[in-house]
């Protein structure tokens, strides 16, 4: 009844000042339900070809596929979880989370899974960036010597995570990112970390995108592995 899977846990940044927003505004084009909603149903069509399932409550969503022993069937989970990060991003959601591996239960109703505990462990102690990081012991599991994981990165603090700019281009990043600007001079400490952290992985990815002299310093590696 509890198998092995693959599981992410996501969690997406800012969701109480996006339901506060929806709610008081009165420009319909710009609500993030109907964006959320259609990001969803968008990683849903593709969760089918990789027997996924994927729950969303509040800002929590847990995306879960049948563990596989198996570096393949681990990169289309990836890419599933990939594909759903950038559609967040591209319409102003920002998200970080945790990947891991586990016995875990996902039905229609009910969740009940040690996977997903790791999953949030790794989102919540390890990852404050908008970034989804994979669990050291997976990676170690699926690639005993080499690792061979594409759209992956790896950080300074020497945690993998996954690149979801990997398959946006220049304009696109730079329409994104100058939503995102204005929050470098929030009051909050910690929203600047974070969107600070972004600019930094949008140089790296496109390293003709300009950002700010005070958080100039790269901190991806130098190359995707």
């Amino acid at each position: 009844m509890i198998g092995l899977s693959f599981v992410a846990f996501v969690d997406i940044l800012g969701f109480g000042e996006m339901v506060v927003a929806d709610c008081e505004s009165a420009t319909p084009g710009e609500l993030y339900l109907p964006k959320l909603k259609s990001a969803i149903h968008e990683a849903l069509a593709h969760a089918q070809s990789v027997d996924a399932k994927i729950s969303q409550f509040s800002d929590s969503i847990v995306v879960s596929s049948p563990f596989k022993a198996d570096p393949e069937a681990f990169s289309e989970f990836l890419s599933l979880v990939r594909g759903f990060q950038s559609l967040l991003y591209k319409n102003g959601m920002l998200c970080r989370g945790g990947v891991s591996h586990g016995r875990h239960f996902h039905d229609e109703t009910l969740l009940f899974s040690q996977a997903l505990i790791e999953a949030y462990k790794l989102e919540s102690q390890i990852a404050p960036d908008p970034r989804i990081i994979i669990s050291p012991e997976t990676i170690s599991l699926l690639f005993p010597s080499d690792i061979d994981l594409e759209g992956v990165l790896r950080y300074s603090d020497g945690q993998f995570f996954i690149d979801y700019l990997q398959n946006l281009d220049l304009e696109t990043i730079q329409s994104i990112m100058h939503t995102h600007r204005p929050m470098l001079n929030s009051s909050n400490s910690n929203v600047r970390a974070k969107i600070a952290w972004l600019f930094k992985y949008a140089n790296f990815s496109f390293p003709d995108f300009p950002i700010p002299d005070e958080i100039s310093i790269r901190k991806c590696s130098n190359k995707p592995l």
